[in-house]
């Protein structure tokens, strides 16, 4: 939290407390301004309220009136009549027809259609057993079915306009009607219609029940302007004494028995104490006429007019027992008053309504001594930057709570409790930042996985309460499958169980649709580098921590834009105590101790020893410094603090606060579009030839819907040879490739084609019947190399070029994806002399995916080569498809408007290169349009490779090699071996076709030649003068002008970090005389001199 300071001027004035509505007993809910005609139904269900009204809309509120929306859009476009909630179930009168909702109004169905019978409904009750009396005005319906089936229980009475019907706790029904004429009857049946009796003994006049109230046994009945009581079964009704010169049209009765009489523009309340009725409390009439009324679980009363919807503050007590009325004033955190704005009043934990504070930020409230108050204001919140959020939270990326909790030292959490002083003031300072995210699956995935999302970020709202101190959590995810929302969500998950967690810094507030949190299947953490996690059958029930808290990991780079804590910045960490966790940027799974729930504060980084981390390095602080930069501000004028670990209450010895643990999650609203078209699991088993477990083998699912066939990537088989294919339908094809890169180098494959699914949602998939379906996979006849290649032609069409060791026993086909994820196949022309396939490629290709070459082997068998691809925009590092090679760029390529990437796992040539070689990684092809890259300042090229692959050699013996097309072989250039993060690096000035052997000769490289490569021109300059270097690791540089005398004239940047890449610096001499002078870069390892000359 940040101390902020204001000077204020306090002018003397007669102060006003005011409250919403100008009275000190109700408060106004956020009806929208137009809803669709008049208010004319209401219903109350905990924290949920639905109104109707008389043109077509319905309304409903989730959070007690602080917002509705419309969920009418599949009711007729019809008046609500009448709104009854029981038991989790909704019901509704539209337009003398019955519908019942059983998922809070999101669909609605019709369950009794009186219209079409020429009927209206006129009255409508629940009983506590759920039986439905809908009253028309021609007989009484029951359902005990949930309007499944109807019977009609006044088949004696013959036809009846029914005006009031009740049931009593021994099953009685009341019904007031009448049968034409003048004549109106109030009758009673015990056995649901067979025998009616009268029921009117002690009635004066006629027996027109407005409305009944039920409490147990008895019954009341408003009957014009008197009320009458039976607790007898209807035998007598005794009245209530009354003196009431209108008519009531709704009466209701409290968990207390206090009666409450609603009439055309007041309300009044029977205190059974005094044996009186209530009726010279201004705080009790409406200006306006009242159409509805309801009451909660806690008493609280509603009251509806045209437009408006009130909500008692408090109970109906607060209008029959004297409260003292408290004074209150509410502060910020740096105690100043919080003025005009609405506060939402949560006493003893129900929410009682609203008030607004005036402009000394005070308010009165009646109430008790001893009661506890939270106030609650809701300043405002972000929008979304991505596109497509419309349905989630209203296009909301998070809104903000600041309400008065407090946190004692074990996280604790109470409010303000009142006491003797009548003039209190409350300090408003605990913000809550409630986060909206969609995530998006990329298949089409079982019900019970994304039920399992859904219950993995209930845990992980839980989980980042904790870390955040009780200042963060997620207010509503949504949860797409089958790519749906693909380009516009938050979190990517993927099929493919080899992705590696990874995430967009600060990617929730960019709009490009390639910036995303990224999650395999399922996660299981470092210690399941082969995924054999994923090909157990119970791989989705069984317990994992590591998954969820991981996506609590990548969302901290992607909502919170924190850095990684693990990565060490120009050291190797070894000056850190063992197994030191600086927080859950650092190590977020739950065997890490309690700093796997923390964020990092100042107390983790004491000294430059500590601080080493890119997230110190490039956010210039801990995690929580940044937090609180990033959100703690004035939205609508109301400070809304971050308070840190250290600015807290603590106990002894503690540097952070434990806890809090609260279910947040529970309140989590979770929506889920399922797109279900029965697809299930294939479970395979991975065999070569001679029946011997293959591991590690390349799966992929090729999905023909019409003339569609999407692709997606699965993954890796496990140790075991078994794999889960998921999203797969009957009719699907199962690919599986295997490529042995050592002599005698086999290849294998087979195409499966999916008969049987598991755990398949629709009936009309088959269901496969054996544990594991094996696929033993085909030898391919023959060794066949290719060097896959492409570059973009002056057209930025992309020409392709297969190279290859011989020709295919058949002409071969380039399995292309398009833009409308249809798979043509593209003709292949083959050039004898080099002995090559090629095509063009125009732009009709999907930006990314994955190419298949269908070639036949000697035995005239077909197999398939996968090759992925990118073809993205510039960016000052770039990833290619399988985020295994990496360019890092000068800004001198940013006029370049496309980079394409292409990768291959396939066998490659192996001319140019040692007898023995060995191949680790992939050969990937790089081209650019329309311009080359820059020569001036050399591109970092960085190819991952596995240590795994190596079988005979060392990592040391990596060189990058490029493909010379001209005599067919491959030239070594060179490259620094990095092998804790196992990449090979090295400079080029011209893209091409680049892949990682070992080399016996490796030649020595030295190291420093490749960094810095300091150059300025021009050279001599009169004016302006550009610096340009190179770096390929993350490094602290200081650049300073000296003058011939070695004296330093200024310093051009300090101690700054740059990251991997091509860097400039532009340099102003006008104010320099005639003469020599040098730059000097200096890092933490070494100091560079460049010399210039200066002309005037």
């Amino acid at each position: 939290m940040k101390n902020l300071y204001f000077l204020v001027l306090f002018v003397l004035i007669t102060t006003a407390y005011t409250n919403l509505s100008g009275a000190e007993k109700w408060s106004k809910l956020a009806v929208p301004p137009d809803p669709f005609g008049k208010i004319i139904s209401l219903a109350v269900e905990g924290d949920n309220i639905f109104f109707g009204t008389d043109i077509s809309g319905m309304f409903f509120s989730s959070d007690a009136g602080r917002t509705f929306k419309n969920i009418g859009e599949n009711l007729p476009q019809s008046k609500i009549g009448h709104i009854l909630v029981k038991q989790g179930n909704y019901y509704a009168v539209v337009d003398d027809n019955l519908y019942r909702s059983d998922d809070v109004g999101v669909n609605w169905i019709l369950i009794g259609m009186f219209k079409e019978k020429g009927e209206k409904i006129t009255c409508f009750y629940i009983s506590e057993n759920v039986e439905l009396l809908v009253g028309t005005d021609k007989a009484l319906y029951s359902s005990r079915d949930g309007g499944a089936n109807w019977e009609v229980l006044t088949i004696e009475l013959k036809t009846v306009n029914c005006f009031a019907v009740t049931v009593n706790e021994k099953g009685f029904i009341f019904l007031s009607f009448s049968r034409g004429g003048e004549r109106i009857d109030l009758y009673r049946t015990s056995d649901r219609g067979d025998t009616w009796e009268e029921s009117e003994n002690g009635i004066e006049g006629l027996p027109e029940v407005s409305s009944f109230a039920q409490s147990g046994n008895n019954i009341y009945a408003s009957i014009y302007n008197s009320v009458y009581l039976t607790g007898n079964n209807g035998t007598n009704w005794i009245r209530i004494p009354s003196e009431f010169q209108y008519p009531i049209r709704k009466l209701e009765i409290s968990k207390d028995e206090y009666l409450i009489a609603r009439f055309d523009d007041f309300i009044s309340i029977y205190d059974k104490e005094k044996n009186e009725w209530l009726i010279d409390d201004e705080e009790m009439r409406f200006k306006d006429t009242v159409k509805a009324s309801d009451r909660d679980d806690n008493d609280n009363l509603y009251i509806a007019t045209d437009k408006e919807i009130f909500r008692s503050l408090g109970d109906i007590l607060i209008f029959v027992d004297f409260y003292p009325t408290y004074f209150i004033t509410l502060h910020d955190i740096n105690n100043n008053p919080i003025s005009n704005k609405l506060f939402y009043i949560i006493r003893n934990g129900y929410n009682i309504g609203s008030v607004t504070t005036n402009s000394l930020g005070k308010f009165n409230l009646s109430t008790s001594n001893g009661d506890s108050l939270k106030v609650e204001h809701y300043p405002g919140g972000f929008a979304a930057v991505k596109p497509g959020h419309n349905t989630n939270n209203g296009n909301t990326m998070y809104y903000l709570i600041l309400d008065n909790a407090k946190f004692d030292a074990n996280g604790n959490m109470s409010y303000f409790r009142l006491d003797g002083n009548l003039n209190p003031t409350i300090i408003v300072d605990h913000t809550t930042i409630k986060m909206s995210l969609i995530v998006s699956l990329g298949w089409e995935a079982k019900r019970s996985y994304m039920d399992s999302v859904a219950q993995w970020f209930r845990q992980l709202s839980n989980y980042y309460y904790d870390v955040t101190d009780g200042q963060l959590f997620f207010h509503q995810i949504d949860i797409y499958d089958n790519m749906q929302k693909w380009n516009e969500c938050d979190v990517r998950v993927w099929a493919d169980n080899m992705v590696w967690p990874n995430a967009s810094v600060g990617g929730i507030f960019s709009s490009n649709s390639d910036h995303h949190a990224n999650m395999p299947r399922k996660w299981y953490g470092n210690s399941d580098p082969t995924r054999n996690g994923t090909a157990r059958n119970d791989w989705l029930t069984s317990g994992n921590g590591n998954h969820w808290t991981t996506i609590g990991h990548e969302l901290g780079h992607y909502m919170m834009a924190f850095y990684d804590e693990y990565v060490y910045v120009n050291s190797d960490g070894s000056g850190l105590p063992a197994g030191y966790n600086y927080g859950y940027m650092d190590y977020q799974y739950p065997n890490g101790g309690d700093w796997a729930t923390e964020m990092s504060n100042a107390t983790r980084y004491p000294n430059n020893t500590y601080k080493i981390t890119a997230q110190w390095v490039y956010n210039n602080g801990d995690c929580w410094t940044d937090f609180e930069g990033d959100y703690e501000k004035s939205y609508n004028g109301v400070f809304c603090p971050i308070i840190k670990p250290s600015e807290r209450t603590l106990n002894p010895g503690a540097t952070f606060l434990s806890g809090p643990i609260r279910d947040v999650g529970y309140n989590l609203i979770t929506n889920i579009y399922d797109v279900n078209t029965g697809a299930g699991d294939v479970d395979i088993t991975v065999l070569d030839p001679n029946m011997t477990v293959l591991t590690r083998a390349k799966v992929d699912l090729y999905k023909p819907v019409g003339i569609v066939t999407l692709v997606i990537k699965e993954g890796q088989a496990a140790d075991n040879g078994n794999f889960k294919v998921i999203g797969a339908n009957v009719g699907d094809a199962i690919r599986v490739s295997h490529f042995l890169k050592l002599s005698p180098y086999f290849t294998y494959h087979y195409t499966y084609n999916v008969t049987a699914v598991t755990n398949a949602e629709k009936t009309k998939e088959k269901i496969q019947q054996d544990d594991y379906i094996q696929i033993k996979l085909r030898e391919v006849n023959g060794i066949f190399n290719q060097v896959n290649t492409w570059e973009f032609d002056d057209n930025a069409n992309l020409f392709f070029k297969s190279y290859v060791n011989k020709e295919f026993s058949q002409a071969p086909k380039l399995e292309v994806p398009t833009g409308q994820d249809i798979l043509e196949n593209r003709d292949l022309a083959f050039n004898k002399g080099k002995l090559d396939y090629n095509c063009t490629l125009d732009e009709s290709i999907n930006k990314q995916g994955l190419f298949s070459i269908a070639a036949y082997d000697d035995s005239q068998e077909l197999f398939y080569i996968p090759i992925s691809y990118l073809i993205t925009g510039y960016s000052p590092i770039l990833s290619g498809p399988d985020g295994d090679v990496n360019l890092y760029l000068d800004q001198r390529n940013d006029k370049i408007s496309k980079f394409a990437i292409l990768t291959c796992g396939s066998h490659t040539s192996r001319k140019g290169l040692d007898a023995d070689v060995e191949q680790s990684g992939n050969v990937h092809s790089i081209t650019t349009y329309p311009y080359p890259i820059s020569t001036e300042i050399p591109t970092i090229l960085q190819i991952g490779y596995s240590p795994d692959e190596l079988v005979n050699k060392t990592q040391d013996l990596l060189r990058i090699f490029l493909w010379d097309a001209s005599s067919l072989h491959w030239t070594k250039i060179g490259g620094i071996v990095d092998s804790i993060r196992n990449y090979v690096r090295v400079p080029i000035t011209a893209t091409g076709t680049f892949a990682v052997f070992t080399s016996n000769e490796p030649d020595a490289v030295d190291e420093g030649s490749l960094y810095h490569n300091l150059q300025i021109s021009p050279n001599p300059c009169d004016e302006l003068t550009t610096l340009t270097y190179t770096n390929l690791r993350d490094e602290l540089v200081s650049i300073s002008l000296i003058n011939s005398l070695g004296n330093e004239l200024s310093v051009l940047s300090e101690n700054t970090l740059l990251a991997p890449g091509n860097h400039k610096l532009e340099i102003n001499t006008t104010a320099l005389p005639a003469g020599a002078y040098f730059i000097r870069l200096k890092t933490i390892s070494s100091s560079l001199m460049v010399k210039f000359i200066v002309v005037r």
